[in-house]
């Protein structure tokens, strides 16, 4: 029963401090049919909102609106499917890696291969050049990388199998001094 109590108690001092989860807690009810972005905008400062993905396009205007914000041409701007991305009227832009961008091109942040105000991919992260090369010509395809790998190993394996039993020829060894002759024979 103490250990009830206290959790009741510590629960009233995380709500209080907990703006976010006690407006949640009191919108509970008129939040349920609202979609995500319109939850998080609503919860966002003015210049947290400047950054974020408003809510996904439905009208003309609105894709031309939200094509403008981004820097791509109207025919250009396709937003991402609001059923699996979650985005709002972010672009949904081609996976190209960094190393996968012509290299001879004067981008504005080579190390990168960006330019100034260019949208990225909404899975950027991934795409650095230390990471996840998408897109890049690979020297050996994965299927015979694996092929190739099996077949060394299967000679390796072969090899060390058959030279278990083979002993290594010794031949008589005498130490100076000590006057001692050792005789090895084969088997």
């Amino acid at each position: 029963m103490a250990a009830l109590k206290t959790t009741v108690n510590l629960s009233k001092k995380l709500f209080v401090r907990n703006i976010t989860l006690t407006s949640f807690a009191r919108k509970y009810d008129k939040i349920v049919d609202t979609p995500y972005e319109e939850i998080l905008q609503n919860e966002l400062s003015v210049s947290q909102k400047k950054y974020m993905p408003g809510l996904y396009p439905k009208t003309k205007e609105e894709m031309k609106a939200a094509a403008e914000k981004y820097g791509l041409h109207p025919d250009e701007y396709k937003p991402c499917d609001p059923d699996t991305n979650y985005a709002g009227d972010y672009p949904d832009l081609p996976f190209i890696s960094v190393e996968a961008k012509d290299p001879y091109y004067p981008w504005d942040f080579p190390a990168l291969r960006r330019n100034f105000e260019e949208p990225i991919h909404k899975e950027a992260n991934m795409l650095f050049g230390d990471r996840y090369e998408y897109g890049v010509r690979q020297i050996v395809e994965p299927s015979k990388g694996i092929a190739i790998f099996c077949s060394i190993m299967a000679a390796c394996i072969l090899i060390f199998w058959l030279s278990c039993n083979i002993s290594q020829p010794l031949m008589e060894k005498q130490y100076p001094g000590k006057g001692i002759h050792y005789t090895f024979e084969l088997k």
